[in-house]
């Protein structure tokens, strides 16, 4: 009876997951993203009324970050054409914050009874999610500016270990500032019409900051462990 009654919590979200894609498929959502016949109705609409614009951008960003497989880096670049460098980066990393952190609460309700324990068999999984040689945070640093792991995915196995929902969201945050930025300004400058010169050299920057923070933290950490060091933590 138990070992059902483990299954029912997943079964569940696989079936809320088919609904979310068949909503996808059905009211062609990838589509309306990518065409540039959307990107034109945003920048209309922002003129027209910058509220409404930003809402119908967070809410479509967060769901498809949520509930589908949708590459973060897709509305980077969709933020910063329509509203810009700065406001397009900020957006962007709401969006992302908020969708890791409603995928982070499904995957704890839904998987991490059923899945915590096969997940801690792979030495490797288990010492990048549940080490006991770092924080969480280290992990969360690590994973969100070195991207090891789909976006999407990291926020469900996140949901499966034991760091606590805020310190996840305000790390989510922050780590994601700097990775965003670099969509969302190199965006904004090859659709501005004006000199791209101090948007390469921003989305550059940001790009350096994010190689060489999360080197430093890995570094630093060292999170180049050999097999006998996994053996120690984990037999």
């Amino acid at each position: 009876m138990e070992t059902k009654r483990a299954y029912i919590k997943p079964l569940i979200f696989f079936l809320l997951l088919l609904c979310a894609l068949v909503l996808f498929k059905v009211f062609n959502v990838e589509e309306m993203v990518r065409s540039g016949e959307t990107i034109s109705q945003f920048r209309t609409l922002v003129q027209d009324n910058r509220l409404i614009a930003v809402l119908i951008y967070e809410v479509t960003a967060i769901f498809c970050l949520a509930f589908l497989a949708f590459p973060a880096m897709i509305f980077a670049f969709l933020a910063g054409v329509v509203f810009g460098a700065v406001s397009g980066t900020m957006l962007c990393v709401i969006a992302c914050t908020i969708g890791a952190a409603i995928a982070f609460l499904i995957g704890r309700y839904f998987l991490k009874d059923s899945l915590r324990e096969r997940v801690m068999k792979n030495r490797y999984m288990a010492l990048l999610f549940f080490g006991r040689k770092r924080n969480m945070m280290i992990s969360l640093a690590i994973t969100r500016l070195v991207p090891i792991f789909p976006y999407n995915l990291q926020n469900y196995a996140y949901g499966i270990t034991d760091i606590g929902f805020w310190p996840f969201t305000l790390g989510s945050f922050v780590f994601m500032i700097p990775v965003m930025a670099i969509y969302t300004i190199a965006a904004a400058g090859l659709t501005s019409g004006n000199d791209i010169t101090p948007y390469i050299i921003a989305a550059v920057a940001f790009a350096l900051v994010t190689v060489v923070a999360g080197f430093l933290i890995a570094r630093t950490n060292h999170v180049e462990i050999g097999m006998d060091e996994l053996t120690e933590d984990f037999d």
